[in-house]
This record gives structure tokens, C-alpha cells and sequence, in this order.
């Protein structure tokens, strides 16, 4: 039984020529999202060998604290734009799991941030080998 705190951070700069019937333009998006987890979690190690083990957690409830920042910019004039953004709003709230979890059902808009603390929960198992 323990605490425990992981921290993942993840940033994507994308560069995309936009050539649709409605309009046509270059955007350039740059997003990142740093996450801090933060638990108790609860579990076992098992010796299998000499050297190699078997570590499992059933339970590990904690708080996830979300920080999502994004910025755009674009050659596409405002209404094109507006139209660009509504379409890519409905295609991530289809492709991205937890998608709703930072953007709350917002319209997209060229830059923004979103902050969110949501409840979650880890189990995993490791395996390894001491040297």
C-alpha cells in the first residue's frame, strides 16, 4: 500500500494545407496537454525466480488534473474559419476518447485552454528483472 503520482505531458505542432470545395487556406495548430495523476494505490510483488518479478496493483483510485492549451493560426478568412473549426469539433468529439473531459462541450475556437480534475483509477502489472 502506497502513494503514488505520475505526470505525463504531450505537445503536437501540426502544419496542414486545407483544400475543401467550401474553402481553402494553411492552418498551423499547436496543442499540448499536461496531466498530473495523484492516488493511493494497493498491490502485491511476487519472486517468481531469482531475478524476475511480478508486481501487480488491484487498486489505485486518484485524481487526474487535466491542462489543455491550444493555439491556431490560419490563412482561411473568419466565416471559412468558423466553419473549419465546427467541423473539426465534431470529428474529435468522434475520434478522441475523453474528449468531452476538456472541451466541456465548447465551441473549438482558434486559442483556448481547458483545465478539468476528473476521479480515475489504475490497476496494472509489471513485470521485471533485477540486474
Amino acid at each position: 500500500m502506497g502513494p503514488y503520482y505520475a505526470y505525463n505531458y504531450l505537445r503536437r505542432e501540426n502544419y496542414w494545407v486545407v483544400n475543401q470545395s467550401a474553402y481553402n487556406g494553411e492552418l498551423i495548430s499547436d496543442m499540448s496537454v499536461s496531466m498530473h495523476l495523484l492516488g493511493i494505490q494497493l498491490g502485491c510483488q511476487f519472486v517468481v525466480w531469482k531475478r524476475l518479478t511480478l508486481d501487480v496493483i488491484f487498486m489505485g483510485p486518484g485524481i487526474w488534473f487535466f491542462d489543455v492549451k491550444s493555439k491556431t493560426s490560419s490563412t482561411l478568412d473568419t466565416q471559412d474559419s468558423q466553419l473549419f473549426y465546427q467541423q473539426l469539433d465534431e470529428q474529435l468529439k468522434n475520434a478522441v476518447p475523453g474528449y468531452t473531459v476538456f472541451i466541456d462541450d465548447k465551441e473549438f475556437s482558434e486559442k483556448g485552454s481547458a483545465r478539468a480534475g476528473k476521479f480515475g483509477y489504475r490497476y496494472l502489472v509489471n513485470l521485471g528483472y533485477r540486474f
